[in-house]
């Protein structure tokens, strides 16, 4: 009788007293553990899904043409500044400018691929890009700021794009992103052209 006692105590005990018996709760210990668990796959999820690498840079039109020219390539953007022009040299090279104490030479870059068949936009800027310790200044056209692309959406160069042939190689790919196409301009190969010295009228060819 006394252990028949026992017993009914204890699994009274068991099913009301003990809290960890009770249905539906859990021990504090046990949801720590769940929490770290739920922490570490919320981690290992973010890992997964990581948002691919951005490409940064200044976006512009030229004619029906969208190009992006990467931002490490770009020392400054300015406005367009007053230009003092030099007598004597091709249409494309717009003139000289005082920048920060610095005669820098300022080339219409379209017109210089191109050929400029329509005035320069009111949202034109000129960039400036050092090469070789020396600074050159380049107006871009109807310049939309910095755009930032996913570095997956670059697709290599083809013959699709449209460009002349002498131009196509100063693009390093472009970006698809949705209906638009932005190619990436090169611009520290144009400024390595020969042509882009060549600025007296009188020298014609490009080469």
């Amino acid at each position: 009788s006394a252990n028949m006692d026992v017993k009914t105590s204890t699994s009274m005990m068991s099913s009301s007293d003990n809290p960890s018996a009770t249905a539906g709760f859990v021990d504090p210990f046990d949801a720590l553990i769940q929490l770290d668990e739920m922490a570490r796959k919320k981690k290992q999820a973010a890992v997964t899904t990581e948002i691919a690498p951005e490409f940064t840079g200044i976006a512009f039109q030229a004619d029906t043409f969208k190009f992006i020219i990467a931002r490490t390539e770009i020392a400054e953007i300015i406005t367009k500044p007053n230009i003092v022009e030099i007598p004597g040299v091709k249409a494309w090279l717009l003139g000289l400018v005082n920048h920060h104490g610095n005669i820098l030479l300022v080339t219409d870059l379209w017109d210089f691929l191109y050929g400029r068949k329509e005035p320069v936009s009111d949202t034109a800027k000129v960039i400036i890009v050092e090469q070789e310790s020396d600074h050159y200044g380049l107006l871009i056209d109807h310049c939309y700021g910095i755009k930032r692309l996913k570095k997956t959406q670059l697709k290599p160069s083809d013959h699709t794009l449209g460009l002349r042939g002498d131009i196509e190689v100063f693009i390093d790919g472009y970006f698809e992103d949705g209906d638009d196409r932005w190619l990436l301009l090169n611009v520290k190969k144009i400024i390595a052209t020969p042509a882009f010295r060549r600025v007296s009228k009188e020298e014609n060819q490009r080469s």
